[in-house]
């Protein structure tokens, strides 16, 4: 038996849909922080890699319409989160009620189906 070379090594590895979809979120990472750098905006570069994080947990396998419903509904959770946390930091007892509130919110759309559950 022959040990394997680098090249069956990588076309093992390429052939791994989990390597190929790491590397498509490694890319948008990779991307988004080379243009905050660029543009010497590093406060968005936290926000920004929230938002792909949130959409890289929420992608399907489904077709274009399911994973296209999937990241509105995430990119709309996650902006409604963002916005609420900044609107009501500032007021503790009202942000103990509105955690609480989306809490179980987002736990009542994952018992709506599947795709939704990564949210």
């Amino acid at each position: 038996m022959r040990a394997p070379t680098l090249v069956h090594f990588l076309r093992r590895l390429w052939a791994q849909d989990t390597f190929v979809y790491s590397l498509r979120v490694f890319i948008a990472l990779a991307t988004v922080m080379g243009v905050c750098w660029r543009m010497n905006e590093q406060e968005a570069l936290i926000p920004v890699f929230l938002g792909i994080i949130a959409c890289a947990l929420s992608e399907t396998d489904d077709s274009w319409r399911g994973r296209l419903r999937a990241q509105i509904v995430t990119l709309a959770c996650f902006a409604v989160a963002a916005l609420s946390v900044k609107a009501l930091f500032p007021y503790p007892w009202l942000f103990v009620v509105g955690l609480s509130i989306s809490a179980f919110g987002l736990t009542m759309l994952g018992a709506i189906g599947e795709r939704y559950r990564a949210i």
